[in-house]
């Protein structure tokens, strides 16, 4: 089985296609190349391998298996957490917060008779959400009773416990509307007209229509209610669905990023120097051995004898590295300050840092002189040899001829041919995409 097994590897950007169906099987202890002309699709390949670019069709597999992140139960919770917490603040949103406050806060904040503690808050915040009838203090010291967003006023009393009282019995009246039956008309005492539930006086007008208004809102507040809570039901449905399908697409988005190749197993230099140029040679290594590194905040903070321990092993550990790829004696240099081979050879050392089974190159010789490119080569071989399978791209053909075990051909997005360097350089058509068809006529 190959360590590396691209299938039908496929990049379209809109209507181009970059990399059309291109298969490359990479078996682990050799040097792999990929080489073909300006304009080819191999660095677009690179890409689709380490996680820069998603592929539009085709598979990845490396060391048999496919490099992404695990969809395990934590993420089934990770995305539902969302979900809910997307669909309750949903469904606030559509209950009102400024009412919701009202009912929850300032219902409790304004009454001294009774100290403001975060339960009896919580208890008239749910009552608010059931469209429950609420008790609320004045300014003169009385109580009225309200609708549950306080934008009816339904009777007064002088205490909270008449009060309370009151709203249980209006409670009633609204539990018969609610079940269809008939409110009982208001009565006629002495020229006033009164609300009464049970032979109790609920509230007293001075005319028949005042009386019939708060009997009309009495009747309409189980509509009211309902659709209330039919709102806060549907947006705490929608905004689960929404939030759990959002966060499941931003995960899924994220299953094949560079970070998440590079821990397990492949890392790659860039065909243009990405170095962090104001660090020192020795603190660009170390980058690379961050994947090693505690990640105990606490342990960090309070510099542990583990943590002084792991940084010592990974300085002695970069330092190897560096004295691998010949930089060894350049360790505390700004990376800027180093010649463009050496660069190259830091980029090379960052990369090894991370531990990878397969590494990339792209173009590793690009502006080399002919003594960088022999050392360069050499230093390929070296990292074969320690067990690390390489796959290069490269325009250097005595480079790629001298050090490959098989090479691919890449031109306009198509493989055209691979096989061992001297099978591909008699190829025909890759005689044809270097040189052009009256060369091979």
């Amino acid at each position: 089985m190959p360590l590396l097994d691209v299938d039908q590897l496929t990049m379209r950007f809109g209507g181009l296609t970059a990399v059309n169906a291109v298969d490359l099987g990479v078996e682990a202890g050799e040097i792999f190349s990929v080489i073909g002309p300006n304009g080819a699709g191999k660095t677009t390949v690179f890409n689709a391998i380490t996680g820069i670019y998603e592929p539009s069709a085709g598979q990845i597999r490396f060391a048999g298996g496919r490099l992404a992140r695990p969809f395990t139960v934590w993420v089934v919770l990770t995305c539902a957490l969302v979900g809910l917490a997307t669909g309750l603040a949903l469904a606030l949103f559509m209950g009102n917060i400024d009412k919701l406050w009202r009912a929850s806060i300032r219902r409790n904040l304004y009454d001294p008779a009774r100290p403001f503690t975060y339960a009896n808050a919580a208890r008239e915040g749910l009552s608010y959400l059931r469209g429950d009838l609420a008790v609320e203090r004045q300014q003169d010291g009385t109580f009225r009773v309200v609708s549950a967003d306080a934008t009816q006023w339904l009777g007064n009393a002088p205490s909270r416990e008449q009060a309370n009282e009151l709203r249980d019995r209006f409670d009633a009246l609204v539990a018969a509307a609610a079940a269809g039956e008939p409110l009982p008309p208001p009565v006629q005492r002495d020229g006033q007209f009164l609300i009464q539930h049970q032979g109790v006086t609920l509230a007293t007008f001075a005319s028949a229509d005042m009386a019939e208004r708060l009997l009309d809102k009495l009747a309409a507040i189980p509509t009211q209610r309902a659709t209330f809570r039919i709102t806060l039901a549907s947006s705490l449905l929608l905004g689960l669905v929404v939030g759990t399908a959002g966060a499941f697409a931003v995960w899924r988005q994220s299953r094949r990023t560079p970070d998440v190749i590079a821990l397990g197993g492949l890392a790659r230099t860039f065909q243009n120097i990405r170095l962090f140029h104001d660090m020192t040679v020795i603190e660009n290594v170390l980058v690379g051995l961050d994947r090693k590194f505690s990640r105990n905040p606490l342990h960090l903070i309070m510099r542990t004898p583990s943590v002084r321990q792991a940084e010592q092993v990974h300085l002695q550990k970069a330092a190897e590295l560096l004295q691998f790829v010949g930089l060894g004696k350049q360790s505390s240099a700004l990376a800027k300050n180093l010649p463009y081979g050496d660069q190259r050879r830091l980029e090379i050392a960052r990369a090894l840092a991370t531990g990878p089974q397969l590494l990339l190159l792209d173009e590793p010789a690009a502006g080399m002189n002919p003594a960088e490119s022999d050392d360069l080569m050499r230093l390929v071989r070296k990292i074969r040899d320690d067990g690390v399978t390489v796959v290069l791209i490269e325009h250097h053909m005595k480079l790629v001829m001298n050090i490959s075990d098989r090479i691919a051909v890449l031109n306009h997005g198509e493989k055209i041919a691979e096989g061992t360097p001297s099978h591909v350089q008699a190829d025909p058509q890759v005689i044809e995409a270097y040189l052009g068809q009256e060369e091979v006529t």
